[in-house]
């Protein structure tokens, strides 16, 4: 519970300065962008300066995402509550993760409770958390591997939850860094921006949820979310 409440505090004066930061970020960078747009149709691409100005638009589109994910942790959106299927949100990322997952020679596998009860939640929230999760191991396989999604109606106590399990045998999260993955700007991954967790970890808080992460370093990672089961009325 300290850890939760110092982590909470960590992210809300973090939100507040982020708000700032990535305010006055865009506005130059939206100029920049326009006048390499101007550059790119002057120069050819294949000329030396072609590909300088290519790696500066990498660029530029990576600040985009730092900035985007700035805005996400400082907006804290409130979630949008409806009766939702989970396994129907965790198809729709498979959709997704699925030519990663063929481009980085791992294998996917699902395990869905057919009799999963539904939940009150925020749709479009749950899938940026699931499709983060899913990615980060997918990405974690470097040289392939197996990644399962399952899902359940119970916690490993037994109590009633709606479990989101994403389990992979890539080389697991080193015991130093275990309790840093929800930290902002912490990233293990090269050329991560080190928010996705933290933003995952937030959503998942303010749907009434936890995130457990269980791991054998070299054997791979589990990460389970869950969340309360809609009360019958």
């Amino acid at each position: 519970m300290e850890e939760e409440l110092v982590r909470a505090t960590k992210l809300a004066s973090l939100g507040e300065m982020a708000a700032g930061i990535a305010h006055e970020i865009k506005n130059p960078l939206t100029g920049i962008s326009l006048g390499l747009e101007l550059l790119e149709s002057e120069i050819s691409p294949e000329t030396k300066m072609g590909k300088i100005v290519e790696k500066i638009s990498r660029d530029i589109d990576r600040i985009n995402e730092i900035v985007s994910h700035l805005l996400d942790l400082a907006r804290r959106k409130k979630p949008e509550m409806e009766l939702l299927s989970i396994n129907e949100i965790v198809k729709d990322v498979l959709l997704n993760i699925a030519p990663l997952a063929k481009q980085s020679n791992v294998k996917v596998k699902t395990d869905l409770h057919k009799k999963l009860p539904p939940i009150n939640a925020d749709e479009s929230q749950l899938y940026q958390v699931f499709l983060n999760l899913g990615l980060n191991s997918i990405q974690a396989m470097t040289d392939g591997g197996r990644f399962t999604i399952s899902t359940d109606k119970t916690d490993r106590y037994g109590k009633k939850k709606v479990a989101i399990i994403f389990k992979d045998n890539g080389p697991g999260i080193s015991k130093e860094n275990l309790h840093k993955i929800f930290e902002p700007f912490f990233s293990s991954r090269k050329g991560g921006t080190g928010l996705g967790m933290s933003i995952s970890h937030r959503i998942v808080k303010d749907h009434g949820g936890s995130i457990e992460v269980e791991n054998e370093t070299g054997r791979g990672a589990k990460i389970t979310v869950l969340l309360p089961v809609q009360k019958k009325k």
